[in-house]
């Protein structure tokens, strides 16, 4: 259901580990190992050109699991994927592609005529491995020899002769899972689009867990003139998570530990006992999504040498969690409870592009490139809590609603600015050089280390273009390449890290720096220490690496050595303070190595 799990075991040096395997959940991705603390460790994932919004933390990890930013991107719209490992490769995308880059290329109409294509797939999902529990008899058993081996006397536990209940199965199922997929797609002398509607119901192996997606994608490029193409991406997604508490949050958990086989899932009058049945049952949890992502780049040829290309992108996400607990299992005295956790996050991205090549002769090919690129995100959420109503909030007509749509918290915003050029040289199709270097400022950080420069380059030699490697005819293409570069990291939560935060203190108490009487604020307390000093992660890291073809094309071997150093490590230090514990937001401290080896042989 989700794309990243494609991955899993497809690339050298990329570890993917899968989630619980509930409904809507996400997979962990690591481009060659972890190399930071604190920081974040995912790589950059861009769609067609568009960096999407990737927080996993946008509402928490409430029942167990953290909000998946990938599940609303349809794995049926994807044409290619690829994934820049080492810091030459993935200088262009700067700090953001510290961790790796992992690149979507959507599917795009490329023939002329009209197609139209259907696709679908009805499939079922269960637990891979459940754990073999006891029976009552079975338990009764081994209970009352450890009783009697703790000295006590009669019967240990008592057992009505006749509950046998296996809890595991009253909470899992064969899950159902289908999906359909139509596309329509026109190509012309000067157009081409493709318009595509998924949809997608993923029932996991937990009773009442299942995630539903909608999705449409519209891909369109037009010749306005000779020299002037654009090239417009739009997607709408809406998915749907109807959620239960899984693991230890009371869940699946609890049925393999804390419940016994003698117990009943019914109390004596019919009614449901407290147990992840009842939860299951009784409490309604969905979590919403609705997201847009929206991209139109220009591209003009000025003449032969150069060419200029603009990019506007913006990533817009709803997301709607609602909880409703009714008055059975809230022991009540009205209807039921109703919870509301609302996020909007609104991220839009600018980039230019000025690009120059030349081929000075038929030997030599000179390339040069100059880029700007912004990009800003705003996250505003609010919170919702009504009392004695007969049902939940609805996610459709109570999301259009004022009442509940007023933001009730501060806004996160944060922002990105860049400045790179990249330069290029090939001689005889033998030996290339690409180095690049970009300027990184966040506001992530105080003014004093906002800014950050990176460099990196990288070096090619075609082996089999060399004459003495000519006689070698099972060699059919063999490349030496290396490379080294520097990345910044950025990928800290926006806790404004250069600025003191003050919170109001209920008991009215000034704060005081190591009890020295140094009183700052009556009435208010500091939450956090600003660090105007916070500064750059930096990740320097070098590769060399071997890619051959050999025997006609049947083998293909791809060999990398790479070592990464991470300096500079953000991490949050806890401080004591008058009512309870505040921090440093990030300070930079210590460093780690990964060195390893990618091998990939086809």
């Amino acid at each position: 259901q989700s794309f990243e799990g494609a991955l899993q075991a497809k690339l050298p040096g990329v570890q993917v580990t899968t989630g619980s395997g509930i409904a809507g959940s996400g997979a962990v991705v690591r481009i060659r190992g972890v190399a930071s603390i604190s920081a974040g460790g995912d790589p950059l994932y861009v769609v067609d050109g568009i960096p999407i919004t990737q927080d996993y933390f946008l509402q928490g990890n409430g029942g167990a699991m953290n909000n998946n930013p990938l599940a609303s991107i349809n794995p049926d719209d994807i044409e290619s994927i690829d994934v820049l490992k080492d810091a030459a490769a993935t200088a262009i995308y700067g700090s953001r592609g510290s961790n790796g880059v992992v690149i979507i290329t959507t599917k795009r109409a490329n023939k002329k005529g009209l197609q139209v294509s259907y696709t679908g797939s009805v499939s079922t999902s269960q637990p891979t491995a459940l754990p073999d529990m006891l029976d009552s008899k079975q338990y009764v058993q081994l209970y009352q020899e450890a009783y009697e081996n703790d000295g006590g006397t009669g019967q240990g536990v008592y057992w009505d002769g006749v509950t046998n209940t296996d809890w595991v199965a009253l909470t899992t199922q064969t899950g159902i899972k289908q999906a359909h997929n139509v596309s329509v797609a026109k190509g012309g002398k000067d157009f081409s689009i493709l318009g595509n509607v998924s949809y997608n119901k993923n029932e996991s192996f937990l009773v009442g867990n299942s995630y539903d997606r909608t999705s449409m994608r519209l891909n369109a490029d037009y010749a306005i003139t000779p020299k002037l193409k654009a090239s417009l991406s739009t997607s709408f997604s809406n998915g749907i998570n109807n959620r239960v508490n899984t693991a230890w949050a009371g869940g699946l958990g609890a049925a393999m530990s804390t419940l016994l086989p003698i117990q009943s899932a019914y109390n004596p009058d019919g009614t449901l006992a407290n147990s992840p049945v009842r939860d299951q049952s009784l409490r309604k949890w969905q979590t919403a999504e609705n997201r847009f992502i929206n991209g139109l780049t220009l591209n003009y040829k000025i003449n032969d040498n150069f060419s200029a290309l603009v990019k506007g992108s913006s990533d817009y996400m709803i997301l709607l969690d609602d909880i409703y607990n009714p008055k059975e299992l809230i022991n009540t005295t009205h209807a039921g409870n109703a919870n509301r956790y609302g996020t909007t996050v609104n991220n839009y991205n600018y980039y230019a592009q000025l690009n120059y090549s030349k081929e000075i002769n038929t030997d030599n090919k000179f390339t040069a490139m100059i880029a700007n690129e912004f990009q800003s995100s705003t996250t505003s959420s609010y919170n919702k809590n009504e009392d004695d109503r007969t049902a939940g909030f609805n996610v459709n007509s109570d999301s259009t609603n004022a009442t509940y749509k007023k933001f009730t918290n501060a806004d996160q915003q944060w922002a990105f600015l860049s400045y790179f050029t990249r330069l290029g040289y090939a001689y005889k199709n033998k030996m290339f050089f690409e180095s690049t270097v970009r300027m990184d400022g966040s506001s992530k950080f105080g003014k004093n280390y906002r800014y950050g420069i990176f460099p990196a380059f990288s070096v090619g030699i075609r082996l089999s273009e060399l004459a003495f490697m000519k006689d070698l005819t099972f060699i059919n293409d063999m490349k030496l390449r290396g490379g080294w570069g520097k990345t910044g990291n950025q990928l800290i939560p926006n806790v404004y890290n250069a600025y003191t935060l003050f919170t109001p203190d209920p008991n009215n108490n000034a704060y005081d720096i190591g009890g020295a009487g140094n009183a700052i604020a009556s009435g208010f307390d500091i939450s956090q220490f600003g660090n105007s000093n916070g500064r750059w992660e930096t990740n320097t890291s070098t590769n060399i690496g071997l890619d051959a073809s050999l025997f006609n094309n049947k083998l293909d071997i791809a060999f990398d050595w790479y070592t990464r150093t991470t300096s500079d490590m953000l991490t949050q230090v806890p401080i004591p303070r008058s009512s309870g514990t505040g921090s440093i937001p990030f300070v930079n401290i210590g460093e780690v190595n990964n060195t390893g080896v990618d091998l990939n042989i086809t």
